[in-house]
């Protein structure tokens, strides 16, 4: 669950960017530039953001209001699936020990 959460957030984030330059003009992103990355390596950058966001270390801050309002909600995202995760194995360990 931890490892689809982690793509989904990484493909989004790649989206991100992808509308902040060629919809909104952006010069430059997170990410880069469209052309300064072949898309495995931009995946790999995304993914690699997404799991050290699931930890709460963001090392890059964002540069702009609609990235800060996106590392926000993933946070917030996170933080939620987190809890579920504590709560299932509290509720295997009780449904153990009956």
């Amino acid at each position: 669950m931890v490892v689809i959460f982690g793509h989904v957030v990484a493909c989004s984030r790649n989206a991100l960017a992808n509308f902040e330059v060629t919809v909104l003009g952006y010069d430059k992103t997170w990410v880069g530039t469209d052309d300064e990355h072949e898309w495995l390596t931009r995946y790999l950058e995304c993914l690699y953001w997404s799991f050290a966001i699931m930890m709460h270390n963001l090392s890059e801050k964002p540069d702009n209001n609609l990235e800060y309002m996106f590392a926000c909600v993933v946070m917030l995202l996170t933080s939620i699936v987190f809890g579920f995760m504590l709560n299932s194995i509290g509720n295997i360990l009780a449904d153990i020990s009956k």
